[in-house]
């Protein structure tokens, strides 16, 4: 899916819920339904975090947020204004954001902290897989996004665990989940050679957790024993680290959303992939897991 098509699916939603009404002569737009409220919900608030101003302490960080929305902002399909070519029978206000965000690194924060729980929300809720997907993208953009920032003012960041299984047809999770396994378990003899033991726990437990999801996806699809079993014995080893390993789960888990039967599960997993994959250094980006 491209963002141009999300774009075009995204604008029809628009004119469908909001549009001029074609079918009669009184020029006045019909009333939104429940999916274009969060959808203009969301394209005002991301106009509102791209036009804010990297000036200040952690400039660097406000200008990565205010470049993400941007791309947000386009990828939701815009503000929808009933006349912008303001030759509407009556005058009308212009639409704003529903968040004033405060001054500096922390007032944007805040404001990201209080808003990226309902983009979240969206895309849990039922509806198009692909607009289910783009909010995920966002929610994970917006959480690492906050998590920089917090980070870098010395407040506690976010904490998403695993989940503790993962309901999904998909057999591409389950494989991935497992490749990362193993190559985690690689990763953890490395550091255990350099004398690295913490790091080489780490690699080891969270190699357990994918392996674990990656079995409980294989067992509730009924592929267990049997050739449609996406798993491999072994998988080629990489020069990856586990910063590339995370940001590429996150970004299959968040594409992944969508067509899941456990949307909150995947979203929770591709969220604590991010988290991890930017804590080492990795950039997401401004809609993880959707195609350019």
């Amino acid at each position: 899916m491209t963002t141009r098509l999300l774009g075009l699916l995204l604008a029809l939603v628009a004119l469908t819920g909001c549009g001029v009404r074609l079918d009669s002569p009184d020029p006045v737009p019909s009333s939104p339904d429940a999916a274009e409220v969060v959808r203009q919900r969301e394209a005002l608030r991301a106009r509102q975090f791209a036009a804010v101003e990297p000036e200040g302490e952690h400039a660097d960080l406000v200008a990565a947020v205010a470049t993400h929305a941007s791309a947000q902002l386009d990828a939701l399909g815009g503000v929808w204004v009933a006349w912008p070519a303001g030759d509407g029978p009556t005058p009308t206000a212009d639409a704003t954001a529903d968040v004033v965000i405060g001054p500096g690194a922390a007032g944007l924060l805040d404001s990201l902290t209080a808003t990226t729980p309902d983009v979240a929300a969206a895309a849990l809720a039922g509806g198009d897989p692909e607009i289910a997907t783009l909010y995920a993208a966002i929610a994970t953009a917006r959480t690492v996004d906050a998590d920089r920032l917090a980070v870098a003012l010395g407040t506690p960041g976010a904490v998403t665990p695993l989940p503790g299984s993962l309901d999904t047809p998909d057999p591409a999770v389950a494989r991935a989940l497992d490749a990362a396994a193993y190559r985690l378990e690689t990763l953890a003899a490395r550091e255990q050679a350099a004398d690295a033991a913490a790091e080489a726990e780490r690699f080891v437990a969270r190699a357990g957790e994918f392996r674990s999801l990656a079995e409980g996806i294989v067992a509730a699809n009924g592929w267990l024993g049997t050739a449609a079993d996406p798993r491999e014995p072994y998988y080629p080893v990489t020069e990856d680290d586990a910063a590339t390993l995370h940001r590429d789960l996150a970004v299959l888990l968040v594409a992944a959303v969508g067509d899941s039967d456990d949307r909150a599960g995947m979203l929770d997993a591709a969220l604590s992939c991010a988290l991890e994959a930017s804590r080492r250094g990795q950039e997401l980006g401004a809609l993880p897991g959707l195609a350019s």
